[in-house]
């Protein structure tokens, strides 16, 4: 996360918990990187896992994750 109206991945777990209190939905999360000629850093591909990972453990659902080579 880096523009939107909650640009904190932090703050955005938060809300994420704030809004689904009640309804408990289960949120699957889905990270697709690739290895283009301007590929993610490392640090970014570990960051986007690793954030996508919580959402999904944080709401009953489940992470999958790719790295698409080219």
């Amino acid at each position: 996360p880096n523009s939107g109206q909650i640009p904190a991945a932090a703050d955005i777990l938060v809300k994420l918990k704030e809004l689904n209190k009640l309804k408990k939905v289960k949120i699957n999360t889905i990270g697709v990187f690739t290895n283009s000629p301007n590929p993610a850093q490392p640090s970014e591909v570990e960051d986007g896992s690793k954030f996508l990972k919580q959402i999904a453990e944080d709401h009953g659902g489940t992470f999958v994750g790719a790295m698409k080579k080219k």
